[in-house]
């Protein structure tokens, strides 16, 4: 049974037109592709050249003065300690004596003193002064001494040897510097040496222990050495005599 209202679909074949196929080509509708190439644009610009100007920044240089300070530094005052200069001291020598060719200027008082040769007494060389007993001037020897006014302080130094001197009995140097005799130094047996041995003396003489206000010797002074033993049998013996002269 063909169910009804059912409409077959109507196929229309065309029929053939004189026999001749009309075969219509095709056409193809190929767009022919546009290539846009943009022309270059070259942009040739003037180069601008900027040269600055150039800038001259000329400033007045600020002078900074400081406000004056009105402040004064108290001064510092720096007092060196004082240099104490030790005088200028000038040495002379005076007397070199060791009796070798006599009294050699000093002079013998009396017959208590003679130049000895008895040369084991002597310090050195074959001669050397003997003083005898106590019999002042006469167991001295003295020597004068001139322009002495130039010097302030004199040093004598000398030898001696001591035989039979009894303990206390004693002798001296002395100065005569223009009013008497006064002692310089005195040497006591068994207080500064001892008999049968040879010993050393050394003496300072200052004009200002003589006369303290005046500053030098007087122009003529003396030295005098004298024993003031006991008898002829206590006896010194006095060699090698040097006397320095100091002038300030």
């Amino acid at each position: 049974s063909t169910p009804a209202n059912t409409t077959m679909p109507s196929r229309s074949t065309p029929g053939p037109v004189n026999n001749t196929s009309s075969t219509t080509a095709p056409t193809y509708s190929t767009p022919v592709p546009t290539y846009s190439t943009p022309a270059p644009t070259i942009s040739t610009s003037t180069p601008t050249v900027s040269t600055p100007t150039p800038t001259y920044s000329t400033s007045t240089p600020t002078v900074s003065t400081p406000a004056p300070t009105n402040s004064t530094p108290t001064p510092t005052v720096s007092t060196p300690a004082p240099t104490v200069s030790a005088p200028t001291t000038t040495e002379t020598l005076l007397e070199d004596t060791n009796f070798e060719t006599g009294w050699e200027g000093w002079v013998d008082g009396g017959n208590d003193v003679r130049v000895s040769n008895f040369n084991q007494y002597c310090k050195s060389g074959q001669y050397c002064i003997r003083l005898r007993d106590n019999s002042g001037e006469k167991s001295s020897i003295t020597k004068q001494f001139e322009g002495m006014d130039r010097y302030s302080k004199l040093k004598v130094d000398f030898d001696y040897y001591s035989r039979g001197m009894h303990d206390g009995n004693d002798f001296f140097l002395e100065i005569n510097n223009g009013n008497g005799w006064l002692l310089a130094e005195d040497w006591i047996t068994g207080t500064d040496f001892e008999n049968n041995r040879f010993s050393e003396a050394t003496v300072q003489i200052l004009s200002a222990d003589i006369y303290p206000s005046v500053p030098t010797f007087n122009p003529t002074i003396k030295l005098r050495f004298r024993c003031d033993a006991k008898d002829n049998d206590t006896r010194i013996y006095i060699d090698d005599i040097t006397i320095w002269g100091y002038s300030y």
